[in-house]
């Protein structure tokens, strides 16, 4: 387990110390997914064929592929695309923290979820206000924190259990 948080740290500096590269990569590794996610949509769709409103599902299932397919096809555009996802996804993620911080008040919970939404609100506003700049290195920085976090999450529970079954 330390060969991974060491490894997901490694990939995370690598992310971070080359956003671009890492925006293009993300972005092309979203485009196949979705190709993959649509196919198996439209297998499973056709396996239930006989079952009620798969319809939908094989329609789904298309536009899945098609919107895999133009990501890669213009990857460019597709970074646009998903930089504006995320940051309305980010803002809009922060509005429903901020509802549950005032749901949550009286608890010590309701200050760690507005200082969420705060710092949601703010990566959201930051990634709108700066397109298209924004577009060609904040998912690369993104993928590279989210990896930079996952090695130290990962050491950190490796150096918790090291330290449980330790006589």
């Amino acid at each position: 387990m330390t060969f991974v948080g060491i490894t997901l740290l490694a990939l995370g500096v690598i992310a971070i110390l080359a956003p671009i590269a890492s925006t293009y990569v993300a972005t092309i590794v979203i485009g196949v997914l979705l190709i993959a996610g649509g196919i198996v949509r439209l297998f499973h769709g056709l396996d239930e064929r006989h079952r009620h409103a798969v319809g939908w599902l094989i329609v789904s299932s298309i536009l899945y592929v098609g919107a895999g397919a133009a990501v890669l096809w213009a990857p460019l555009i597709g970074t646009l695309s998903l930089t504006l996802v995320v940051g309305t996804l980010f803002v809009v993620g922060a509005v429903s923290k901020a509802i549950r911080s005032y749901q949550f008040r009286g608890t010590g919970a309701s200050g760690w979820l507005l200082f969420d939404a705060i710092v949601s609100g703010g990566l959201g506003l930051l990634l709108l206000a700066g397109l298209p700049a924004t577009a060609f290195w904040a998912l690369g920085v993104i993928v590279g924190v989210d990896l930079i976090m996952g090695g130290i999450a990962v050491l950190g529970a490796t150096s918790l259990s090291k330290s449980v079954h330790t006589p």
